[in-house]
């Protein structure tokens, strides 16, 4: 697409006019006390699409640790650009503005992978609270072919953002180990003698859908994730994969992919992609179940930007893997209380906070470390204390363990509207996937008493 890179050419031209400009001080200082208006900011980019992401801050700004730093810092919101262009502009504004202190965002992997390289050349330290692909946190040219996960960090070509700490697990290898458990789970494949997967493949045919549209940055969330489902070889799983394809939204044929899934007959789905993708596909299918069969026929197993509420009223059974962990934000700190009463005040579906606690974690991390930085308030003490401190950042409810910019000690949940054995209820945890994927705990049932 010439057009689209003729813009980020410009974009980026413009960028390199700014920094030859501004250089070489990138570093705010503290303002005065008492000057209100000079205080430093935090740039915060919920997502457009929701407001978990702003519930979540704001429920920060009400906790005894971001009022204490308050005379340093405000928060800024705007909405996160829904294209790579966009966010580029963004952060270009951004970074000629002295007083911004740090970063939370953005809300998607495609427009944080295009925005990073201009916080990281300012020295803007990067929480991420929702962008889960792996490419988002390192460098390379995005005109030339996309290196494989598994030389991301390993090459001098593609070397990480060292401002950017990711708080959700990452895609490859995290979610990709939960999607494939869950298949195995599924197919009865986890636990069965090898010899006899070949007759379970007879029965059990496995269809990979993977969205690759552009315009908004999918393909940096998905391509990973559908590269590494298809690539490694796993005795249990691979054998299963029936067909493979992939969708642009933009140029694609979702009644032409429903013409294949009728096709093909697979009994299990995987899906990954964003809502918009997800609900397309299962309303054409709906539609088309009279000359196909009926959505009953059908299991899908959906990655975790899925997730959506009305994905569970389709008739089939729906699994979504999740990095929200309900256990996790389920504790009695006077920071995670604050955090559940503005979820019951903003969010009336909910009785517990789930992706709120992310950008919600993220904000009480910055408010230690503007504490700790009290006397030397700026990024580069910010990003250091994010870096002696990777091992216990203190969130409402649990630690992070983050290496090399990437979250360490977390699992994958598996969310179901199959919890009572039929397809309808609301979807609910039903089982945990440890890291690595081989150890699925939950039978199925649970956490079927417990709400939403």
């Amino acid at each position: 697409m010439p057009v689209r890179r003729l813009s980020l050419a410009v974009l980026l031209l413009t960028f390199i006019l700014l920094a030859s400009c501004d250089a070489p001080d990138w570093h705010p200082q503290p303002p005065s006390p008492g000057d209100s208006d000079a205080r430093l900011k935090i740039e915060l980019f919920p997502s457009a699409s929701g407001s978990a992401s702003k519930t979540g801050a704001d429920a920060a700004l009400k906790t005894p640790e971001f009022l204490a730093i308050n005379k340093y810092v405000v928060v800024e919101s705007q909405p996160d650009p829904d294209n790579s262009e966009d966010a580029v502009r963004a952060a270009i504004k951004i970074l000629s503005d002295p007083q911004v202190l740090a970063v939370v965002g953005h809300s998607r992997s495609g427009t944080t992978r295009a925005a990073l390289p201009f916080y990281a050349q300012a020295g803007i330290p990067v929480l991420m609270p929702s962008a889960t692909s792996p490419y988002a946190l390192y460098n390379f040219a995005e005109h030339e072919p996309w290196p494989s996960v598994d030389r991301l960090g390993k090459e001098p070509a593609y070397e990480r953002f060292p401002n950017a700490f990711r708080l959700p697990p990452s895609d490859v290898p995290d979610q990709v180990d939960a999607i494939r458990a869950t298949t195995k789970k599924l197919a009865r494949t986890d636990n069965v003698p090898l010899a006899k997967i070949d007759s379970i493949k007879i029965k059990t045919k496995v269809m990979i859908i993977c969205e690759t549209t552009r315009r908004d940055g999918s393909d940096v969330y998905t391509k990973p994730m559908c590269d590494s489902l298809r690539k490694k070889n796993d005795s249990r799983f691979s054998p299963l994969i029936a067909s493979y394809r992939e969708i642009d939204l933009d140029t694609g044929d979702i009644y032409g992919i429903v013409t294949e899934v009728h096709a093909v007959k697979p009994s299990l789905i995987i899906l990954v992609g964003y809502s918009e993708f997800a609900r397309n596909l299962l309303e054409e299918l709906k539609e088309r179940q009279s000359t196909g069969g009926k959505m009953s026929d059908y299991t899908f197993i959906a990655s975790e930007a899925c997730f959506n509420p009305d994905l569970a009223q389709f008739g089939s059974n729906i699994y979504v893997t999740s990095s929200i962990d309900p256990a996790a934000v389920r504790c009695d700190t006077p920071e995670a209380q604050v955090l559940r009463e503005e979820v019951k005040d903003k969010e009336r579906t909910k009785s517990e906070p789930t992706e709120e606690s992310f950008t919600f974690d993220a904000l009480l991390i910055l408010s230690g470390a503007v504490k700790d930085c009290e006397q030397t308030l700026n990024r580069e003490c910010i990003t250091r204390y994010l870096e002696n401190n990777h091992l216990v950042l203190q969130g409402a409810c649990q630690k992070y363990f983050i290496e090399k910019g990437e979250r360490q000690n977390a699992k994958y949940m598996v969310y179901s509207n199959a919890c009572n054995g039929r397809a309808g209820s609301p979807l609910q945890p039903v089982w945990s996937v440890e890291k690595g994927g081989e150890q699925v705990h939950g039978d199925g049932k649970w956490k079927c008493s417990q709400s939403n």
